[in-house]
């Protein structure tokens, strides 16, 4: 596995780090990709946290993100596959008129809310760099996860699932927005098999070099393990867990607004080569663990 992270940070605050040798200057922003092998990562890290004790909770990082690259051989042996979304869309489905039931939710994070009403959607408001696409499939995604954590896949992508005997979810009709029309483009994908829990090694926090210690964003009930997934996956293996898609019990993210916590996805290697052979667009993955 080859892991790489990306940062971006004050191009000031980058060029006392680093000089004008590393990284892609984008103005007033620089963007570093960095192996957690490579000096410079621990010397950011050192930076980071400095800056984090002296601005009192405000470090060098304007944002992070990592990506994580698997041999064949890794991806054809792994037990599991984390499946992430690499599109999120907004309008909500709550601005949108579907309903939530939150009276049973966790009050610290929102945890447990219960959808009471079919998803609607407006998806006129078309972006390119972040909405999905409903006119031209090809040229979109197949599927996408709102801000409000709503999973929705192509209608192709939900005739190859149920095709294929897919297990652990259904497919929901999604509506247009203020109609009681379905958008016969897209259906909302809904985990229905037994959670799982994410175990150690598996390690949550803000960014990579800043694991939570003191729980600012960790819910006091358990819901949220962090803000952030910052490795890879290791799932407590149960008997009787079959199901071709599950979702972790531990959320990450938080609530604001709209935002709302959400759980991991996994899906079986026999799933993850389906949506390899028909190029399944709109993700990312990666190994998850079993122990």
């Amino acid at each position: 596995m080859r892991e790489v992270y990306e940062f971006r940070l004050d191009e000031a605050e980058a060029e006392k780090l680093f000089g004008s040798t590393v990284g892609r200057s984008l103005g007033v922003v620089r963007v570093v990709r960095l192996q957690a092998s490579d000096p410079n990562f621990e010397a950011l890290r050192d930076a980071h946290l400095k800056e984090l004790r002296r601005r009192r909770g405000v470090g060098l990082l304007y944002s992070w993100d990592v990506q994580r690259s698997y041999s064949r051989a890794e991806l054809d042996q792994a037990e599991l596959i984390h499946l992430i979304p690499t599109g999120a869309f907004e309008p909500a489905g709550e601005e949108c008129g579907t309903t939530y039931d939150e009276s049973g939710a966790c009050p610290h994070c929102g945890a447990d809310r219960v959808q009471t009403s079919p998803l609607s959607l407006d998806l006129r408001r078309y972006q390119p760099e972040h909405d999905i696409h409903t006119t031209t499939l090809r040229r979109g995604r197949d599927i996408a996860r709102s801000i409000a954590d709503e999973i929705v896949v192509s209608d192709q992508l939900a005739d190859w699932l149920s095709a294929d005997g897919a297990t652990g979810f259904d497919l929901l009709p999604v509506r247009k927005c203020g109609r009681d029309i379905p958008i016969l483009e897209w259906f909302q994908l809904k985990v229905t098999s037994a959670r799982v829990d994410a175990v150690p090694p598996t390690s949550f926090g803000k960014n990579p070099f800043d694991l939570d210690e003191a729980g600012e964003y960790r819910c006091p009930l358990g819901h949220v393990a962090g803000l952030n997934v910052v490795s890879e996956l290791t799932i407590e293996q149960r008997a009787g867990q079959r199901a071709d898609m599950v979702a972790t019990r531990q959320l990450s993210g938080l609530r604001q607004g709209l935002l709302v916590p959400a759980p991991s996805l996994l899906i079986s290697p026999a799933l993850f080569r389906l949506m390899q052979a028909k190029r399944i667009k709109g993700a990312r993955y990666e190994v998850a663990h079993l122990t």
